[in-house]
């Protein structure tokens, strides 16, 4: 893999994105990127909010080689219903709890459907804090995320939400970087989330401007844990994940981890 994705020169290169991925699913055209070789109708693919809904509660549910279904791991079934009215009717967090809920030390694998290979993808969820905002009048929930391999730092990330907010927002560069394929700064690692709620569970459909995804967590049913899973739009080839996700002593304040 090469480099990943670094973060918009200017901020308000970043809140651009932001703005383009939530205009999208307002106007119910969410354009989003396949894999060239894989696609039959071109590099980009644009999809209403009940085709997406369709195909990522599809993935979410579908049976798989690798491993169980996503459906069958969390314990929660997920419907058309459930995604469309998400992002057809959006919010965003407004308090520390719903962060909270995703925060922890989050262990398990990443299914590549393409390769055919899984891939360790461990990270920790930290504790939100509380910041001022430019964009809206109230303060701003930022929550951040570190990724690892082995024990070993690879890459930060993070969540944000505003009780303001339509959506939820947040970065995660991964290993690739679109500057080597003739995209911006910023098209791999933005990410504009839709959360909602199915039972104990918490959801959030991310859309970046590549690829969506449908990401769940609930406690287990019998053990002091959560159970999270991933899933991308059934027939894209991106894949899905799986992990348990555990607090440990120290884990949940901001300024521990690397």
């Amino acid at each position: 893999m090469g480099d990943s994705d670094t973060f918009p020169d200017d901020y308000a290169d970043y809140w651009s994105l932001v703005q383009q991925i939530h205009s999208g699913v307002r106007s119910d055209a969410i354009t989003l990127r396949k894999r060239k070789d894989k696609s039959e109708t071109g590099k980009h693919v644009t999809y209403t909010r009940a085709q997406l809904a369709t195909k990522l509660a599809a993935s979410h549910g579908a049976a798989r080689e690798m491993a169980r279904s996503n459906a069958t791991f969390a314990g929660v079934d997920i419907t058309k219903s459930d995604i469309e009215t998400a992002l057809g009717t959006p919010s965003s967090y407004a308090s520390a709890a719903d962060w909270l809920a995703w925060a922890g030390v989050h262990e398990g694998s990443w299914y590549d459907t393409y390769k055919k290979k899984i891939h360790e993808d461990d990270a920790t969820w930290y504790r939100p804090d509380t910041e001022s905002s430019s964009e809206f009048s109230s303060d701003t929930l930022h929550q951040d995320v570190h990724f690892r391999k082995d024990e070993t730092f690879l890459r930060e990330g993070w969540n944000e939400s505003n009780p303001d907010a339509a959506f939820v927002w947040g970065w995660d560069p991964k290993d690739w970087d679109p500057t080597d394929h003739g995209y911006g700064k910023g098209y791999v690692g933005t990410h504009v989330g839709y959360p909602f709620s199915k039972g104990e569970a918490s959801c959030i459909v991310w859309i970046t401007p590549q690829v969506a995804f449908v990401e769940v967590i609930r406690p287990h049913p019998d053990l002091p844990r959560r159970l999270r899973t991933s899933a991308t739009p059934k027939g894209w080839d991106w894949g899905y994940g799986q992990w348990s996700v555990k607090l440990r002593d120290g884990m949940l304040t901001p300024s521990c981890g690397r």
